[in-house]
């Protein structure tokens, strides 16, 4: 009996112990996902209550990507009113006409901006993906050099294009958050950051984590 008792007692103490570890678990996964969230959230140069609305959001089991039915069409009539659903190129471009491929004008794209003209960068980047318009980095460079000359509607709708070819191109997640957020598009820049953390390499697996334990609770 008393080689019973003592048994019972090793795993009622083994038991509180897993308990006292998944807990601890739980919390290292909350506090890690709070500081992924905070750090993305200063990235997109978000204020203090943004941020820390933000970091509340994401450690509360937060996300807002689009469901299927009513609330894709909902999302996607939200989106429209933020920025045109397709991006309108410019219909006067030189760069369209001239003899040169996709990374020419990306290079000179590239060139434009670092030299302060973001009219013809904006110009180059629009020849580059409509001769590459599968090239997420094109879409990427386009929308970046858009928000540059704060036409964010149209930086928007170009990085939204770049992250539909590439879901995990974080780049252009994080400019496309900080585009949202310079238009007070809340729940979008949301999404933005929230898939910015989760496609993360540093981040990605302490999301999966935090969210299997939200599924278990």
């Amino acid at each position: 009996q008393e080689e019973w008792d003592a048994q019972n007692e090793r795993e009622r103490s083994g038991g509180a112990g897993s308990a006292a570890t998944a807990e601890e678990g739980e919390g290292t996964a909350a506090a890690a996902a709070a500081a992924s969230a905070e750090e993305a959230a200063r990235a997109a140069g978000w204020d203090d209550d943004w941020a820390s609305e933000f970091m509340e959001h994401m450690t509360n089991g937060g996300g807002v990507a689009a469901a299927d039915g009513e609330a894709a069409d909902d999302w996607a009539t939200s989106e429209a009113e933020v920025a045109p659903l397709r991006y309108e190129f410019n219909q006067d471009n030189p760069y369209v006409d001239a003899d040169a491929d996709a990374t020419d004008a990306m290079a000179q794209g590239a060139a434009h901006r670092q030299a302060g003209d973001l009219s013809n960068s904006v110009l180059a980047y629009e020849a580059a993906v409509q001769r590459s318009p599968q090239d997420s980095r094109a879409w990427e460079e386009l929308g970046i050099s858009q928000a540059e000359n704060e036409q964010e509607a149209l930086a928007i709708a170009a990085l939204r294009k770049a992250v539909e070819l590439d879901p995990e191109n974080l780049r252009a997640l994080m400019a496309l958050a900080v585009s949202y957020t310079n238009e007070n598009a809340r729940d979008q820049a949301y999404d933005c950051l929230d898939r910015w953390i989760r496609s993360h390499p540093e981040y990605r697996a302490v999301a999966a984590e935090q969210q299997q334990q939200q599924q278990q609770q």
